[in-house]
């Protein structure tokens, strides 16, 4: 059986309205069965949450982000910016900051795509 190479990054999203940035993937929480499929492309699997103490409250979430080598960072950077826009106050992909628009997420896809292949 032939399996597809896929790239696999780390997401940390911070938002202080949980429930809301759950809803915009389609789901009512996230949990440790939390798994997210978009065109049976690219898939989001739930890893930890972390509750920082902090008015409001802010939550930290970490999600494996999973798509084929053939799909173009730019279609992930902007399906997830549709996400997470106006929902988060700060996103990382495997550590890297970066800025919540369509282009510098799709940009720090390909940065770490990158660096990964080095």
């Amino acid at each position: 059986m032939n399996k597809k190479k896929s790239h696999n990054i780390i997401l940390s999203l911070s938002t202080k309205d949980l429930k809301t940035l759950a809803n915009s993937f389609g789901i009512s929480n996230f949990n440790s069965d939390t798994k997210i499929h978009y065109e049976n492309e690219i898939s989001l699997r739930f890893l930890s949450k972390l509750q920082k103490k902090s008015f409001p409250p802010e939550s930290i979430i970490e999600l494996a982000l999973s798509f084929p080598t053939g799909v173009v960072a730019g279609i992930v950077g902007t399906w997830l910016y549709e996400k997470i826009k106006k929902k988060c106050s700060k996103v990382r992909l495997n550590g890297e900051d970066t800025k919540i628009t369509k282009e510098d997420i799709s940009l720090t896809i390909s940065i770490v795509i990158r660096k990964k292949n080095e």
